[in-house]
């Protein structure tokens, strides 16, 4: 009896991992557009003496995929003079006033997760104060972080979870700057479905199903 105890165990623990590992329950990549923004506008980015630095360029206005108001753009700043790295790619958007945005594809759905995540910058020479919402149904939903370093990057995220009132109702990621100059990159956006909740359950279920049975084998670590 004990045997077959320890065979089903031993089943339903190989069966909850092979769980965890199906691709139904990882999230599902929600496509942006221009999402590293290292597609650039039709007159390319310049080098002036507004960049501040004999190597960086960077261009006002229109940014390809995204809908802008007030004054933003992108930005290949280089290395040392603004950043001390990049964090994808050589160009990111900036944002001196006013927002950046972009409205997604497929609209709410019932039953699923959203998650936003993306990349902060802290300009060396200006003030940190990049912001990212998710907007929704009229709703605004900020993506919060740690603070990055002066020249470096720092990733925030923001989860929001469908309501009822928000089914069909589209999902805009929106970009602005409180101070200084925000600056933003590898914009990724994921959808999860209740069922990734009880693939999580499952590997958990796993983990704490061998560890019993470890114990039990007289197993440590």
């Amino acid at each position: 009896m004990k045997s077959l105890l320890k065979n089903r165990q031993a089943a339903l623990a190989v069966w909850a991992l092979l769980v965890c590992f199906l691709p139904t329950a990882w999230a599902d990549v929600v496509p942006v557009a221009n999402a590293s923004f290292e597609t650039l506008p039709p007159g390319g980015l310049v080098n002036t003496a507004g960049c501040g630095n004999p190597g960086c360029f960077y261009s006002v206005g229109a940014i390809p995929g995204w809908s802008s108001s007030g004054t933003s753009g992108q930005f290949q700043p280089g290395y040392n003079a603004h950043f001390e790295t990049l964090s994808l790619g050589p160009t990111h958007a900036w944002i001196a006033s006013g927002t950046i945005s972009q409205t997604v594809s497929p609209v709410v759905e019932l039953g699923r997760t959203y998650t936003l995540q993306i990349d902060l910058g802290n300009r060396k020479d200006m003030a940190f104060g990049a912001v990212a919402h998710l907007v929704i149904n009229g709703n605004t939903y900020m993506a919060t972080g740690i603070t990055p370093d002066e020249g470096g990057w720092s990733t925030y995220a923001v989860t929001y979870a469908a309501l009822p009132a928000d089914v069909g109702q589209a999902i805009t990621i929106q970009l602005s700057n409180t101070s200084g100059q925000g600056n933003f990159d590898n914009v990724q956006l994921f959808s999860v479905p209740e069922s990734a909740d009880l693939m999580l359950l499952a590997c958990v279920s796993a983990a704490v199903l061998f560890r019993a049975m470890r114990r039990h084998a007289g197993v440590t670590g």
